[in-house]
């Protein structure tokens, strides 16, 4: 199909509102959904062209690339929401960035005649090492490590958004525990590779931190790495571990810098940063005595001056309509209804509230989320089907889920237990580098709730019936930070996946006199831990055989 064929009109349940690219194995659009509240989700779709829909390695890396990305929530990494399978047609549907990728920046600076300032080139590496710090130490549901490797780090895959918000794109050949690897296939962009990546042989972290020392380098020369040199011509001098420091182009480049992006290119892994946190660690030490703040504003000043904001991004009618902050909108012609539709649904609450350092200094200032994390709070929403909503006002700190209002599933409590954790986790990398870091007490409760939708199906509003919610908020409004409880109801129906303190309980009395029993949910349980516990319950522990 050509390029300039006019997009589908819908794709599955998205409708489609233009084309974003094509690619050589497939192409992107913009589109919209509904999400579980009767509300809209502007995204981008990522469709596999006809072609390679029947290539069955091309669409297991396609299934991978799904595995790994629904499972990263933070705010410097691009949001990937659902794996879907239309009609033969294979969908990944992915966080709307408006912006441009890095090396469109480096490109405008280049033909405007300068090159992006030092601090602003460390802030932007310094944001992409959240991200992938976060990536490379996610564990999965049975919290055991991913092991995960972009193996991809380059600036088209490192996004800008004109709000200033930096974030890595592209986990599509990343390695992971729970992907299928060739032994011995080279998977990325030479240029950037490291030594160990380039020769083929295995790799950890280090060698995205590696490729990210690249990335910085060339940014501060003003200069590919191997300029001249494409494709795989740069093969070679990247197995040898050749490189050009910045100081050899520009003896400007302050010591500072071209310290850290000798230690980040060091041959031998061993001698490099061993985490993304330390390498943005020691540009956070440099960012924090530069004299100039290079921030997310000074991003987005300098994103408006070389690449101004094109006329059809997010202020097109079509899109922007559909939009708030956080990518979601009520869509007011369903509130006009010849009638409602009301009845009860048994769902699962996931009530948090947010709290930071600065409340132990300060009793009487009450934390909120900062932009970044009402972001990721809400991608997390729609990730899993459940609604959110704000008990104290936009975004401050008492936050709520309610899953099942769509539709009740019997793993909706594992569901909630585990978004408890999935908060815990992505608030905690969001706040590695911040004064005062944020973080949340969670708990998760079951009850009922009266549901009021229109003629067509769709959420309107909801309502508790008695506690439904009161359990959930009281449990976090008195918990400690970090900690996920959870009521005696959802214990019973989680405790083979996640490990509970049973020693440890508390009686509650709420408002009313009803009462309830709270348990501290401690983590998921692995896969060592299940196979025991289904061994004791089969009564088989220590039964080799029978003759």
């Amino acid at each position: 199909m050509s390029s300039n064929a006019p997009p589908p009109l819908s794709l599955g349940r998205y409708r489609v509102l233009r084309r974003l690219g094509k690619g050589g194995m497939a192409e992107v659009f913009l589109a919209k959904t509904t999400g579980a509240e009767g509300i809209e989700k502007v995204l981008v779709l990522k469709r596999v062209l006809p072609q390679f829909a029947r290539n069955e390695h091309f669409l297991g890396m396609f299934v991978d690339e799904a595995k790994v990305a629904t499972r990263l929530n933070h705010p410097n990494i691009v949001q990937v929401y659902t794996f879907d399978r239309v009609e033969g047609e294979f969908l990944l549907a992915m966080e709307f960035v408006d912006g441009i990728d890095l090396g469109r920046l480096s490109s405008a600076a280049k033909r405007a005649g300068e090159r992006l300032p030092y601090g602003l080139s460390a802030y932007i590496v310094h944001e992409v090492t959240k991200g992938l710090d976060y990536a490379h130490k996610r564990r999965d549901s049975h919290g055991e490590s991913m092991e995960i490797v972009h193996r991809d780090v380059s600036p088209q895959n490192v996004l800008l958004g004109y709000d200033g918000i930096v974030k890595v794109a592209d986990f599509g050949i990343a390695k992971a525990k729970l992907v299928s690897e060739d032994d011995g296939v080279i998977k990325g962009k030479f240029s950037y590779m490291s030594p160990e990546q380039a020769k083929g042989l295995a790799v950890d972290r280090r060698s995205d931190v590696y490729s990210l020392g690249v990335l910085l380098a060339e940014l501060l020369m003003g200069r590919p790495m191997y300029p001249g040199l494409q494709g795989v011509e740069a093969l070679e001098p990247a197995r040898e571990g050749r490189v050009t420091y910045p100081q050899e182009v520009d003896p400007a480049v302050p010591d500072a810098l071209d310290r850290i992006v000798r230690r980040a290119l060091h041959p031998d892994p061993e001698q490099r940063f061993q985490t993304a946190r330390s390498f943005g660690s020691s540009l956070a030490q440099f960012l924090h005595s530069s004299s100039v703040l290079w921030d997310a504003e000074a991003l987005e000043q300098q994103l408006a001056r070389l690449v101004p904001r094109a006329h059809a991004s997010v202020e097109d009618p079509r899109i922007r309509d559909a939009m708030t902050f956080a990518g979601f909108t009520v869509n007011a012609g369903s509130l006009a209804v010849e009638r409602e539709l009301r009845e009860r649904r048994r769902v699962v609450v996931v009530a948090g509230r947010v709290r930071d350092s600065s409340a132990l200094t300060d009793p009487g200032q009450l934390p909120s989320v900062d932009h970044a994390a009402a972001r990721i709070l809400a991608d997390l929403a729609y990730k899993n089907d459940a609604v959110l909503s704000w008990e104290d006002g936009s975004e401050k700190s008492h936050f709520r889920y309610v899953i099942g209002l769509g539709r009740t599933t019997p793993q909706d409590a594992l569901r909630g237990v585990a978004l408890a954790f999935d908060v815990v986790e992505a608030l905690h990398g969001l706040s590695a580098d911040l004064f005062a870091p944020i973080t949340a007490s969670l708990a998760v409760s079951s009850g009922i709730v009266t549901t009021v939708r229109d003629g067509s199906g769709r959420l309107l509003r909801y309502a508790p019936v008695e506690s439904a919610l009161a359990v959930a908020e009281h449990l976090a409004n008195e918990g400690n930070a970090g900690s996920v409880r959870i009521t005696s109801d959802v214990y019973r129906l989680v405790r083979r996946d996640f490990r509970v303190n049973e020693a440890q309980y508390e009686d509650v009395t709420l408002e009313g006199g009803e009462r309830t029993r709270a348990y501290s949910a401690l983590g998921a349980r692995s896969r060592e831990e299940r196979a025991v516990d289904t061994r004791h319950s089969l009564g088989v522990e220590g039964l080799i055989g029978r003759v």
